[in-house]
């Protein structure tokens, strides 16, 4: 499950996030400009095979402050319909870089 606060669950899990956001993308992840986590998540975003969509803070910060995160990285899963159906806080972004090595093939480090 999620690995962020319940503050942040009770606005993620389920939301149906913009369709122009989601566009075809599997992941969403949203980062900042000098989070070097950020860097480390989108490495192994690109290894891992799954499509996946960048929203950095800097340049939708109503986005970021909408659906309550106040630090980054953090990696949202979707739907197939764009619905969040798990997320990844940025205390968690090890166990997000395991989750894709185990859930998608391709080498992931």
């Amino acid at each position: 499950m999620a690995a962020a606060s319940g503050k942040h669950s009770r606005k993620l899990l389920g939301q149906r996030l913009p369709r122009d956001l989601v566009d075809a993308a599997q992941y969403l992840v949203f980062t900042s400009r000098y989070c070097i986590a950020c860097g480390e998540l989108k490495e192994a975003l690109g290894k891992s095979g799954v499509r996946w969509r960048e929203v950095a803070v800097e340049s939708e910060p109503g986005l970021f402050q909408a659906l309550g995160l106040s630090a980054t990285p953090v990696l949202v899963e979707l739907s197939d319909s764009g619905a969040v159906t798990r997320y990844w806080g940025p205390e968690a972004a090890d166990k997000a870089i395991a989750s894709l090595r185990s859930r998608h093939s391709g080498p992931v480090s």
